[in-house]
């Protein structure tokens, strides 16, 4: 009897720690653009394509413990890979309209202390073209 009910006090202790790492495990990274108030979350998923995860509010990391909640999309969506609306329509020297961009690497550059910038660039799988997505967050109003 003394066996089983430490058994249950470690379930309960270690139940949230095994989630909370299911949850990150689905993104190979994270970026986050953030304000004070206002936060973009972007995820790399398993096939490296880079997903809008959620826009609003500003949220801890307490708060995104459980990223499955969250319905995520491709950031910038390209012709040619099962989407309706596109950022980005190229037609190839070959002719191919087809475009699959995936993530290869971010920067994020801190100008002064109220403003960040965050550069995300993406590589198409076949053709050498690289897209550079730049977000830059205004920590707070300026004036």
């Amino acid at each position: 009897m003394k066996q089983s009910i430490h058994f249950k006090i470690l379930t309960i202790v270690l139940l949230p720690f095994v989630v909370y790492v299911n949850a990150q495990a689905q993104y190979k990274d994270l970026i986050k653009v953030q304000t004070d108030d206002n936060m973009l979350l972007l995820g790399v998923n398993g096939d490296n394509k880079l997903q809008q995860i959620t826009y609003g509010r500003k949220m801890d990391d307490t708060d995104l413990q459980d990223l499955s909640v969250f319905k995520a999309y491709e950031a910038y969506p390209s012709f040619g890979v099962n989407v309706s609306a596109t950022g980005l329509r190229i037609t190839h020297s070959d002719g191919n309209m087809t475009t699959d961009l995936v993530y290869q690497t971010k920067k994020i550059t801190i100008l002064s202390k109220d403003v960040t910038l965050t550069e995300i660039i993406l590589k198409d799988k076949v053709y050498p073209v690289f897209v550079s997505l730049v977000y830059k967050a205004l920590t707070r109003f300026l004036w």
